[in-house]
């Protein structure tokens, strides 16, 4: 099974609704030309399947969820994606309840879930908030009495030596609670 794994693309619609916010983050909104190189990049790869980790845009908004899922459903390739904190919060910063519909509405799931393809099990876990859903530890307990290897997609990155070591060689007494979730 051939993979692309991306992340944080911070969709901005540069036609959508909010030209205030949008120039505030131009440094996301004027990302165009790398959305057609990786749209290119997707499609002449042809991988068997595309996974976002998160934050595919800035601010959860409908005009910029379907700005991604166009991008995103016109690449020729099936893809899923695990939620990052900009897929659910508003122009404020701010949680919006309503962002799963808004992505519902696109037939995105957010949820955990494990897709198996080819023998490989792909565990997608929902850590958007920065810590995981009730009951995910329980769910992943039960997916370890396997054999099959799984690789395991989120937006937050897991704590573990490797990771300890590489944030705090960067930059000296940084919160790893920002980054990592345990």
């Amino acid at each position: 099974m051939k993979l692309a794994i991306v992340g944080d693309c911070h969709c901005i619609d540069p036609e959508g609704p909010e030209p205030e916010k949008a120039q505030d983050r131009h440094h996301f909104r004027d990302t165009q030309i790398y959305q057609r190189q990786l749209h290119a990049l997707i499609r002449s790869e042809s991988p068997d399947l595309l996974i976002s980790t998160g934050d595919m845009v800035d601010w959860c908004s409908p005009a910029n969820i379907a700005y991604a899922h166009h991008l995103f459903s016109s690449m020729g390739v099936p893809w899923l994606m695990t939620p990052g904190n900009h897929d659910f919060s508003g122009t404020d910063h701010q949680p919006r309840d309503d962002a799963p519909d808004l992505w519902q509405a696109h037939g995105v799931e957010l949820h955990n879930r494990v897709i198996t393809a080819d023998g490989l099990r792909l565990v997608l876990i929902d850590s958007h908030d920065s810590g995981v859903p009730a009951g995910t530890g329980a769910w992943l307990d039960s997916l370890s009495d396997t054999s099959e290897p799984m690789v395991s997609v989120t937006h937050v990155p897991w704590y573990t030596p490797a990771l300890r070591y590489f944030f705090f060689f960067l930059v000296e007494n940084r919160d790893l609670l920002m980054y990592i979730q345990s």
